[in-house]
């Protein structure tokens, strides 16, 4: 895998949409998987990064999963 494509796969895991099954089960999103270690880690860093930066510029202090997961309580 290239560093183009390993960076586009971090980035899909970034974000806050996951997949779920027909019963509503949130699974890993798929681009988790096609990841290695040491770059599930670079993810799992980048994404506590991305939620602070997320929070630092929401009017309430949430970050866009904390906002999915209230909406989820709805």
């Amino acid at each position: 895998m290239d560093a183009h494509d390993r960076d586009a796969l971090i980035e899909a895991a970034l974000t806050a949409w996951r997949p779920r099954s027909p019963d509503g089960l949130i699974h890993p999103h798929p681009a988790w998987a096609d990841l290695a270690q040491d770059d599930r880690q670079a993810a799992f860093d980048a994404t506590l990064r991305a939620r602070a930066m997320e929070s630092l510029v929401d009017p309430e202090g949430l970050s866009t999963t904390a906002r999915a997961v209230l909406r989820r309580l709805d």
